[in-house]
Order: C-alpha cells, then sequence, then structure tokens
C-alpha cells in the first residue's frame, strides 16, 4: 500500500462512469446507436428503423423513443377513470395518486398525451438526447501546469485528442473529460452526467 505525497497521506482509489453526454440534434446522424431499439419503426435496407431517433432532442415536444405510456382505459370508455392506472400520464407534476407528496390532479393528468413533467419525455427522458458520449479523456499528474483552464490550447488538444495519458497512476492527478464538438446554441441546455466513486484499501 502506498501513501501520497506530500504529507504520506493514506491512497485511495476513485472511479468513474459517464452517464450523460451532450447530443447533437443537428447533424443528421445516429449519434449514440439507438436508432434501431425502439418499436414503430420503418423499414430501411433490411433492419428496422425508427427515424425520431437520429436527431432526437429532449425539448422537441416529441416522445422520439416512444416508451411514455398513457393511462390504462380498463374498461374502453375513452377516458381516464380514478380506479385505472396512470403509468407515465401524471402530469406535468409527476406525481400520481400513490405518491405521498400527490396534491391531486394538475394540468396533462390522465389525459393520454405526454406532458412537460411527465415520466419518459423529453426533460425527464435522458434517452431523448442523441448522445454523443465520452470523446476524450487525458488523466495527468496534477503537477503538470501545461494543462489547466487558463490554458486554452493545451486543454483543447487534451479535448479533441481522443484518449491519452489514461495509464497514469500512484500521483495526484487531474482528469480532462470531453464529448463532442458541438453547437452549443443561445439559450440552449446540454448535460453532462457522472457518478463518481472514491474510498480507501
Amino acid at each position: 500500500m502506498g501513501v501520497g505525497e506530500p504529507g504520506k497521506w493514506k491512497t485511495g482509489y476513485y472511479g468513474y462512469a459517464y452517464l450523460e453526454s451532450p447530443g447533437n440534434a443537428l447533424n443528421s446522424y445516429d449519434d449514440d446507436g439507438d436508432a434501431t431499439k425502439t418499436g414503430g419503426a420503418v423499414w430501411r435496407n433490411g433492419s428496422s428503423f425508427n427515424p425520431k431517433m437520429v436527431n432526437e432532442r429532449r425539448d422537441d415536444n416529441i416522445d422520439n423513443d416512444e416508451d411514455w405510456k398513457g393511462f390504462s382505459d380498463l374498461n374502453n370508455n375513452g377516458k381516464w377513470d380514478v380506479d385505472e392506472p396512470l403509468n407515465d400520464d401524471l402530469g406535468g407534476d409527476g406525481v400520481g395518486p400513490f405518491d405521498a407528496q400527490y396534491r391531486g390532479a394538475d394540468e396533462g393528468e390522465g389525459d393520454g398525451k405526454p406532458t412537460h413533467g411527465e415520466p419518459n419525455f423529453d426533460e425527464t427522458d435522458k434517452d431523448e438526447s442523441d448522445q454523443i458520449g465520452l470523446t476524450a479523456v487525458s488523466i495527468l499528474p496534477l503537477s503538470n501546469v501545461n494543462v489547466w483552464p487558463k490554458n486554452d490550447d493545451a486543454m483543447w488538444g487534451k479535448m479533441t485528442g481522443g484518449f491519452l495519458d489514461t495509464s497514469t497512476q500512484n500521483t495526484n492527478i487531474k482528469i480532462v473529460f470531453a464529448s463532442g464538438p458541438f453547437k452549443l446554441q443561445k439559450n440552449r441546455r446540454e448535460r453532462f452526467s457522472m457518478a463518481l466513486v472514491f474510498g480507501t484499501t
């Protein structure tokens, strides 16, 4: 077991998983490779293909991956009744009658149409983003002062250089992750999501 410098601190371990990256809904390309994974597909070149999954977005008012599920109309009367499951048709607050925080029906609840705020639709469904994925990683010693956010050229090199220096061990480190490139339009939000784990042996 090693010790850290300075101070002879006990060393530990660090792990990460990249859960979500920005999407590119402008390039007419299925960046995340999910266009063949959904129902409601058309046929192209002998395999199932859902065209909505190519330039999918989380703000286009379309259930691109077709996983939103409306209420179950058990008695076939064409409307939601209180004894029927709402499924994802919970209204804009995303809360249904069986949730502790339920305060009554809200807009969109039980109407049979996706509403912003409901599960598996637009903002609440990361799978509706045409995620670019992780395109570059560099793990560098913390002592490397050349690669730092204010050094634009060095940072750009690491962010566009692919997977570099990933075997660095036994030192204090800094990590540069990248996804892209992509156009960041004015007032548009793109999401990065990661899970981190730290521990000692």
